[in-house]
């Protein structure tokens, strides 16, 4: 059975000499607990070139103590992290349902023995009111293995149980008073592998347009590397979150083009289409499901057969939908794809243009951007369109105005508010044209199940709901645009 907890602690080093001082009077702390000792063993895995340790990521097998079993800790802050436990089971496997969550970054690349932890441990909980526990000082004392040798030392760590993050703080303090120090590294694994372990991709500084855009590069590739666990585990919300992700760079790296190596940058791009179309099916799926449950739950449309046959067939076409899409996720384009962006970040293929200033670069790459969305506005509104046509040309219109939209945010950075202010008002007809688009979409879903129930006076009445829907929509699509193309938004583009 797999379980999971959020990890807040925080570690001290200490001599050999070191005396645990009283605890029991820091403000909270009713009194200390009875010590129990363990004796531990953990062997950690990684890929030959630590990937995991690169990424913070700890992954182990433990024995002894009350929590032994396989571990995988995610950051999630400076402080915290996401512990997913799994019993030891029979073998020396690595569980399933923990090498998924770090495939993102082993991708096809194998997971070996690194290092083996023994540690002696004394356990002595913080008590509060009515015996409550609020977390636990655990006093190490640790020897460790590797190809590379062997090392010991002594720390402490303090983890919250059921205490508030000022006790964290309170118990700190205490301990460096008595002669404890913060530790320098964030894990007992980090301490071990020390400089072995790959730098962390680090923003490239200064105001040039490059390294503008180029922080916002990098701040979507690490948004699409920490949605891909939440996609395999089917986390609410993460392949929306994914995709937009993919749609962000796609977009930067158009919007941008002449900052880069387009023999570089282009294919790039191909692949996060590939990707985006990849998610595309599970996601417009998710969208359908959550309108149709709402239209078929309408009084004037009420039909619980109906529900249950809709259900059924959008649950089995979602499925199907993401068998596929886990078996690209854990095959070699995916990977590459992963391999490809962390070379961009790391050596961004830049044309001479990216070394000019953000301030002269950038506003041209945007202003372009938001002629591309009038031009689509004004193809949208033209006369005597029929339904189909006026549809396909409202999501021209909606992928322009986020193309608008990520363009000013990637430039935020440089121009600050106006940059903003510009952002939000695409962002705000984008999602208008959205809820027109989630309209059709769904009024084109309610049209073709018309083979699948009997009912057709309660399929034609929800159709007829979404129809309403979508009219509502539209109609606010004018207001929006007139929000949308004030000139005083674009003063910042001169």
């Amino acid at each position: 059975m797999v379980k999971e907890q959020l990890e807040i602690e925080r570690k001290f080093e200490v001599d050999d000499t070191f005396v645990l001082p009283a605890l029991s009077i820091v403000d909270g702390v009713a009194k200390q607990g009875k010590p129990r000792q363990f004796e531990l063993e953990s062997t950690y895995f990684d890929t030959a070139d630590l990937r995991l340790a690169a990424a913070r990521v700890t992954l182990r097998r433990r024995t002894g103590g009350e929590d032994e079993g396989w571990h995988l800790k995610l950051p999630v802050a400076a402080d915290e992290r996401r512990e997913v436990h799994v019993p030891l089971g029979a073998g020396r496997r690595i569980p399933v349902a923990l090498s998924r969550l770090v495939r993102v970054h082993v991708r096809d690349q194998r997971l070996l023995p690194i290092a083996t932890m023994r540690t002696v441990r004394v356990v002595r909980p913080l008590l509060g009111g009515k015996g409550r526990e609020l977390a636990e000082v655990c006093d190490d004392k640790v020897s460790v293995t590797t190809p590379d040798g062997a090392d010991g030392w002594r720390e402490i760590e303090v983890e919250l149980v059921d205490g508030e993050r000022t006790l964290l703080d309170a118990v700190g303090a205490r301990l460096i008073e008595a002669g404890a120090r913060p530790a320098s590294s964030s894990s007992k694994l980090a301490r071990t592998l020390g400089s072995r372990i790959p730098a962390a991709e680090a923003p490239p500084a200064g105001s040039s347009a490059g390294s503008v855009v180029m922080r916002y590069v990098m701040e979507q590739v690490g948004a699409l590397r920490s949605c891909d666990a939440g996609v395999r585990e089917e986390a609410e919300d993460a392949v929306h979150q994914m995709r937009v992700a993919i749609r962000r760079l796609r977009s930067t790296l158009a919007t941008y083009r002449k900052l880069f190596n387009r023999e570089v940058t282009d294919p790039i791009r191909d692949e996060l289409r590939w990707l985006g179309n990849l998610l595309g099916p599970a996601r417009d799926l998710e969208v359908v499901r959550e309108r149709l449950d709402g239209l078929l739950a309408d009084d004037g449309v009420a039909n619980r057969g109906l529900q249950t046959l809709v259900d059924r067939d959008l649950t089995a076409r979602r499925r199907e939908a993401r068998r596929h899409l886990l078996a690209e996720l854990d095959g070699p384009r995916y990977f590459r794809l992963l391999d490809a962006l962390d070379s961009l970040v790391g050596s961004p293929p830049f044309t001479e243009i990216a070394d000019g200033s953000a301030k002269t670069v950038l506003p041209k790459p945007v202003h372009r951007s938001w002629k591309r969305l009038r031009r689509a506005h004004d193809a949208a509104v033209e006369p005597d369109l029929s339904d189909a046509e006026r549809d396909r040309r409202l999501h021209e219109a909606r992928k322009a105005a986020k193309r608008a939209r990520y363009a000013a945010e990637a430039a935020t950075a440089r121009f600050g508010k106006p940059a903003r202010k510009f952002g939000a008002r695409m962002k705000k007809l984008q999602t208008v044209l959205g809820h027109v688009q989630d309209s059709v979409v769904s009024a084109a879903e309610l049209s073709s199940l018309t083979t699948l129930a009997g009912d057709s006076f309660a399929l034609g009445r929800a159709q007829a709901l979404e129809e309403e829907r979508g009219r509502r929509a539209l109609a606010k699509f004018e207001s929006a645009w007139s929000q949308a193309a004030a000139p005083k938004l674009r003063r910042w583009l001169r």
